[in-house]
Parts: C-alpha cells; sequence; structure tokens
C-alpha cells in the first residue's frame, strides 16, 4: 500500500476546490452543473531555488530533504460541466435501492482568473524532461452510486449497508492512457456510518498528482436520502 501523506504531513490534507457553480434541474431525476473553480494546495515554493533552501532546511533538522516536495505550489483554475441522474427504483428489477450515475468534465484552464497560469509539474523537481500536464490524468470523470433500501439491515437495523460507489477519472488528452479507479462501501454500524474504500490510480494528493499509486482507507460518511 501506498500512503496518501509523507511522513512529513501524517494528517492533514492540503487540497483546497472552491467553485461556483448554476445548477438546472428537469422532472426527470436528473440536473446540469455548470462551474467554475479552482484547485490547489496552498502551498508556496515555485522555483528551485525555494526548494533547495526548504531541503537544506529539513536536512539541518536532520529529518530527510525530501520532504520539502510537500511545499511545492499546485494550483488550477478550471470550467466544469456536470450531469447527475437519479433513476427510478423500478429501473432495474433486481435492485430495490436507488442508483445514481454522476458525469463531470474539467477543463484545465492555461490562464484562469483566479490562478493565473496553472502550476504543475515543474522540470527542475527530479530533473526531469517529460511533459505532465493535469488533464494527461483527469479532468473526465464518472461515478455510479447504488443506495441500499433498508432491506440490506440487520435485525434492530444494528448494521446497515447504506452505500456502494464505483468511481473513474481518466484525462481528456489523451483519453483511458491513465486511468484511476475507486471503490467505496459505507455502512451504518450501531449509528456509525463507516466507510470502507480503496483506490488505484493517480491525484492521490496534488504534489504528486502524476504518480501512480494504490491505497486504501477507513473513514466516516454522512449519507442523506
Amino acid at each position: 500500500m501506498n500512503s496518501l501523506f509523507s511522513a512529513a504531513s501524517p494528517v492533514a490534507s492540503r487540497r483546497f476546490n472552491p467553485e461556483f457553480f448554476l445548477r438546472i434541474r428537469n422532472q426527470t431525476g436528473s440536473y446540469w452543473d455548470f462551474g467554475y473553480g479552482h484547485e490547489s494546495n496552498g502551498q508556496q515554493i515555485d522555483n528551485p531555488e525555494a526548494y533547495e533552501q526548504e531541503f537544506q532546511s529539513y536536512v539541518a533538522d536532520n529529518q530527510p530533504g525530501i520532504f520539502a516536495r510537500d511545499g511545492i505550489s499546485r494550483g488550477w483554475d478550471y470550467v466544469s460541466v456536470d450531469w447527475e441522474k437519479q433513476w427510478p427504483v423500478d429501473t432495474l428489477p433486481i435492485l430495490d435501492g436507488t442508483t445514481v450515475t454522476h458525469f463531470e468534465f474539467r477543463r484545465f484552464l492555461s490562464n484562469g482568473l483566479l490562478q493565473g497560469r496553472p502550476e504543475e509539474y515543474y522540470q527542475w523537481e527530479d530533473g526531469g524532461d517529460r511533459d505532465r500536464p493535469r488533464q494527461l490524468y483527469d479532468g473526465l470523470n464518472m461515478s455510479l452510486q447504488y443506495l441500499f433500501s433498508r432491506r440490506y439491515c440487520t435485525s434492530g437495523e444494528n448494521f446497515c449497508l447504506e452505500k456502494l460507489e464505483l468511481n473513474q477519472t481518466t484525462g481528456y488528452r489523451d483519453i483511458l492512457e491513465h486511468n484511476t479507479s475507486t471503490l467505496e462501501l459505507t455502512t451504518n454500524i450501531l449509528g456509525l456510518p463507516l466507510q470502507l474504500w480503496a483506490k488505484s490510480g493517480y491525484n492521490s494528493d496534488l504534489v504528486d498528482y502524476y504518480d501512480y499509486t494504490n491505497s486504501w482507507g477507513i473513514g466516516l460518511e454522512f449519507v442523506s436520502n
């Protein structure tokens, strides 16, 4: 398993994603969102001199200099279009819960209103010469959710299956070359909404969005039916 966070930041997740959007609903159980958003990690290192200074600071404190990577700044503005539909319960007779599909397209901008030029992979980070734009790894997303009916509860409802979700993401440049798959199962155990998840692919962390990782975890998720 590859950890989502380095030893330099074992608890706090550095991911900020404000978005403004207009939602248009219709009477078929679906809606469209048209949005403008910004995603960043709130860090400041954007040149090799600042990185080297942070690197040496960690070394002076008897810590691995590579921890300085946590301070590399990442940021993008994007425009987005989302479509979501909740399907009638009787669409699939063998399933009596609720099925929800969601599609999203994010176009990362070369010069945004909030971010300006995107901050992504810098060749000075590892002496590399590869082109690693975010649109290779992200931008097209599809998810399928199944919200279980109360039939999937034990007697007394001390244990219930709440939601199963499959999420698939790829880039819109060279589609399907870099794929990310996430599977989530949310249960309710004695009133505690416990979620189990597994992820294989990219974008686990904004600093290393282009690195392929396999990860899993346990968390809490509050589901509204």
